[in-house]
């Protein structure tokens, strides 16, 4: 029995060690990718300006998942076609209804790395790769938060809504200064939600 809770013991201090060392790999890479790619958006006019006129774009740590999936994808893949000779039928269609899926998860999230956010002195706007949206500074009656899309959002009197996160909006604060600049009233009246949110994050 001794030895059992042992090596259980054992398992999880090296799992959690293991947990630390890719946490603290991930978080060292995505600091290169944010900056790498900041400066390379900066210059490209992807991002810039400040909260009265500006543009963001989605976050780099959504380009760095992008990349690290897919090349274990494409390692997977790579497996995948290698050993179809020795696979039995069975698993090799469950195999590649998986990979299949996968390739679709990554197609999709690939999407949303070309997300972009622009505001100026008429209102806020969002583009998507197969739609947009943009609200009148005027129109906007509702600053608030999705907890179902873990996103802050303005809205006007027809429920059209601009989304943006923290974790998937690149400089994210810019937006909510912007419309703190163009539109402080909304603070006063922003929901709980928002508030919440905002504490939580900062």
């Amino acid at each position: 029995m001794l030895n059992k809770v042992a090596i259980f013991a054992a398992v999880f201090i090296a799992g959690g060690i293991v947990w630390e060392i890719i946490s603290a790999l991930y978080r060292r890479l995505n600091r290169a990718v944010t900056t790498r790619l900041s400066r390379r958006w900066a210059r490209l006019g992807v991002i810039g300006g400040d909260e009265k006129i500006g543009r963001t774009a989605a976050s780099p740590s959504i380009i760095l998942i992008i990349w690290l999936s897919g090349s274990c994808l494409f390692a997977d893949a790579f497996y995948f076609v290698l050993n179809i000779p020795r696979m039995p039928h069975d698993f090799l269609v469950n195999s590649g209804v998986a990979l299949l899926s996968v390739i679709v998860l990554v197609c999709g999230v690939s999407l949303t790395s070309l997300h972009r956010w622009e505001w100026d002195t008429q209102g806020i706007s969002w583009k998507g790769v197969l739609r947009s949206r943009s609200l009148q500074w005027p129109t906007i009656t509702k600053l608030g938060y999705s907890w179902i899309r873990s996103s802050f959002y303005v809205s006007d009197h027809q429920n059209r809504r601009v989304y943006w996160s923290y974790q998937r909006t690149f400089q994210s604060d810019r937006i909510i200064e912007a419309v703190k600049t163009r539109r402080p009233e909304l603070f006063a009246n922003a929901s709980k939600g928002f508030r919440a949110a905002c504490a939580s994050a900062g």
